[in-house]
């Protein structure tokens, strides 16, 4: 009988042992892209019985992970994270197996709305359309869209008034400025730039490619107390914006002040001689570029 009892016990165990589920997870074994979608889960939160821009993930994968939605990451197997724009998107965990490979698993959620309770900048929205988004020079103001002007029009939306700049050109003479500043990308006329909510990447028709950020911040680059509030600042990585030239100083910039932005129209700015770089110009003359989103 104890013997009995006992190849019982072991026939059990070794049953037990073979279990595919309970080895699916052993230690140091490398997990597939399926297991790691199975052991996910994203979940978007609700108000009055529409999605917010907020969800909630979680994943009992047993490797170290990360999630993402282009923009903001995190390291946590489990957590909330906030979205940028509203609609479809997708939101990708990735684990990082023992033997260095990497699997991802993707979700796809949909935003109905903004909440107040996690509030986000409408510049996402404007800049990328929520996905991509496509910008082109803008010759609707003066019939100008790059040259000179002076600095104090960056504030207040002056730059939106016609006869605000100083000299300029329309995108047809935006190759005269190219060759003229020894500018290697081909930015003008037709050129485009496309900014990209994931990853916050951007591209140019030319092929140049980087990436951008902003804030929201009033105070202008310059650093002129007495000239009124911006809408913010841009600051870009890599060949930055269509043909970043600074206008007589001829170098680049890859920050400049955001005169004004909507749907429709982005208008920046930037001092050619800020208020810190020594022998500062006193009649303030700034660089500005016009664009417009690409209908």
């Amino acid at each position: 009988m104890k013997k009995l009892s006992f190849f019982c016990l072991l026939l059990i165990g070794l049953i037990y042992s073979c279990n595919p589920e309970e080895d699916s997870y052993s230690p140091g074994r490398s997990i597939t892209a399926e297991e790691l979608k199975a052991a996910s889960n994203v979940s978007v939160y609700q108000e009055n019985g529409k999605n917010i821009n907020y969800v909630h993930f979680s994943t009992t994968a047993p490797a170290t992970v990360m999630w993402t939605n282009g923009n903001i990451t995190s390291l946590l197997p489990t957590g909330d994270m906030q979205m940028l724009v509203t609609g479809k998107q997708t939101i990708t965990v990735v684990a990082f197996n023992p033997d260095g490979n990497e699997v991802s698993a993707d979700f796809n959620v949909n935003v109905d709305e903004i909440s107040p309770k996690h509030p986000v900048s409408k510049y996402w929205q404007y800049l990328t359309g929520g996905s991509s988004k496509t910008w082109v020079w803008d010759n609707s103001i003066s019939d100008k869209c790059w040259g000179n002007c002076g600095y104090s029009s960056v504030g207040s939306q002056g730059l939106l008034a016609s006869g605000s700049e100083w000299w300029g050109v329309s995108s047809s003479g935006i190759a005269e400025q190219i060759a003229s500043y020894k500018y290697g990308s081909a930015d003008g006329g037709d050129a485009s730039m496309t900014f990209t909510l994931k990853g916050s990447v951007l591209t140019k028709s030319s092929g140049g490619k980087g990436t951008f950020s902003f804030d929201e911040k009033t105070s202008n680059i310059g650093g002129y107390s007495d000239i009124g509030p911006t809408m913010g600042h841009l600051s870009t990585g890599g060949s930055g914006i269509l043909f970043p030239v600074r206008i007589n100083a001829g170098s680049t910039t890859s920050t400049f002040d955001i005169s004004y932005i909507d749907d429709n129209q982005l208008i920046l700015c930037y001092p050619n001689h800020p208020s810190s770089e020594s022998g500062s110009a006193s009649w303030k003359e700034g660089t500005y570029w016009r664009f417009k989103a690409k209908k």
